[in-house]
């Protein structure tokens, strides 16, 4: 009988035990992730509004703070706050340049204005986690950014998601074509990815037509896989279809919205 009182008195310890530590993970978690803000990374030839219809779909009551960053080449950077919404919401962050082109000496100059508005966002309001939705260029911006910067000592900041739809990891090159130089440098460069970053890469279509979403070839979407699998912690790719999934939609996509609602729990 005293063995049997052990035993459960063991039981009901390991169990209240269980419960204890989910429930103060799931309190710090709670507790960090309301700081952790989440940038949106735009394509070439976008502006200012390009990321309004999303940030509407993911938050229809304007309960996120959001700010703006407008980073130029010369390394100026202006920061807006559009609203501060609550602070049990995440912070939404949209990140614009100026100068947005399919060049690549542009792309590292927007990847170097990325790093400056982050650095500038964090500077007032401290966070360690993050996450980055891109659209077009903007993938290929944020995935500069990322090879660039969070290797180095000392990087204060953990990048937990990269979502991305209608990038042209091969640049502007067609479907069945080699890789650009371009997509080689960024492959090098992989190696400087964080280890445990959660990659998802969504490819669009143009109508019926799934070779392009319009703009972006498939096979130019898809080499995104080329730098990625196996250097991050995981990598998906979704594929998209509909009037929504062509180029000039991909930012107010509603199927895109869902699934940055799904994967970073919005």
């Amino acid at each position: 009988m005293k063995k049997k009182l052990i035993s459960l008195l063991v039981a009901v310890a390991a169990v209240l035990m269980i419960f204890s530590v989910k429930t103060s993970t799931a309190n710090a978690a709670t507790n960090t992730s309301s700081n952790d803000p989440v940038f949106f990374v735009p394509g070439a030839f976008d502006n200012a509004d390009s990321w309004e219809k999303m940030v509407t779909i993911l938050d229809p009551n304007n309960e996120h703070p959001l700010t703006k960053f407008y980073a130029d080449s010369n390394g100026k950077v202006l920061r807006q706050d559009v609203r501060t919404g609550n602070s049990d919401q995440r912070p939404f962050v949209i990140v614009l340049f100026p100068n947005n082109a399919y060049k690549e000496e542009v792309i590292a100059k927007d990847a170097d204005g990325l790093r400056d508005a982050i650095n500038l966002y964090n500077y007032k309001n401290k966070f360690t986690n993050a996450d980055i939705v891109a659209q077009s260029n903007g993938g290929t911006i944020s995935t500069t950014y990322l090879e660039k910067n969070t290797s180095k000592a000392g990087f204060p900041i953990h990048f937990d998601h990269l979502l991305t739809i209608g990038t042209p990891y091969n640049f502007q090159a067609g479907n069945g074509a080699d890789n650009t130089a371009f997509l080689n440098r960024l492959i090098l460069g992989s190696g400087s990815l964080p280890k445990d970053l959660q990659v998802t890469n969504v490819i669009g279509a143009n109508g019926d037509d799934d070779t392009t979403d319009g703009v972006v070839s498939r096979d130019s979407a898809l080499s995104g896989r080329k730098i990625f699998d196996g250097k991050v912690g995981s990598f998906q790719q979704l594929f998209i279809t509909g009037e929504d999934a062509s180029h000039g939609n991909q930012e107010s996509s509603p199927q895109y919205a869902k699934i940055v609602q799904d994967i970073l729990g919005i």
